[in-house]
């Protein structure tokens, strides 16, 4: 019979409840799980600082998916790292500027970069990029890795976003 290896989990709606919350009972089920020699991986979009944070008793002995699989880490060891070459960062927040409404987060390995003074933006996006810090212009090259930018729009991604930015895909898509 096979043996189970490894346990891969999303964590907003699926790890975590509706108010960010881990079950108390983690910490007894992540002992089982030890004590059967089974990984476990939580996974999501967040930043890693975004996903760590919640484990930091075990953070050295499990690994972490984050920014959509851009970017992992096992046992504190960088695995693998998807970054975003600079040229690329500079068209697509140049496109997301011509959208009215639309707000953008550059999202890195030491921070999440943004450009807006919207607040109530800041407060719904810092959930997520929990290492974050406001930036003059996000065109600017910073001294880090970035994985993704994260575009909003307050009335609806498909209708505002989608057709403003779907060309772009013919330039930043690898």
């Amino acid at each position: 019979m096979e043996q189970i290896k490894l346990i891969v989990t999303d964590m907003d709606g699926t790890f975590l409840n509706s108010s960010h919350e881990m079950s108390p009972e983690f910490a007894e089920v992540y002992k089982e799980l030890k004590k059967r020699n089974i990984v476990f991986v939580p996974a999501s979009g967040r930043q890693m600082p975004g996903i760590t944070h919640y484990f930091v008793e075990i953070e050295s002995e499990i690994g972490f998916i984050a920014e959509n699989g851009g970017y992992v880490i096992y046992k504190d060891q960088e695995l693998f790292a998807d970054t975003l070459e600079y040229k690329y960062i500079v068209e697509i927040i140049k496109a997301v500027r011509e959208i009215p409404g639309a707000k953008a987060v550059l999202s890195a390995k030491k921070m999440a970069y943004y450009e807006t003074e919207d607040q109530q933006f800041v407060d719904f996006f810092s959930k997520y990029y929990t290492e974050n810090m406001k930036t003059d212009d996000l065109t600017e090259k910073i001294d880090d890795t970035a994985f993704k930018i994260a575009v909003y729009h307050p009335d609806g991604s498909e209708k505002h976003l989608y057709p403003a930015l779907k060309n772009l895909k013919n330039s930043v898509l690898r």
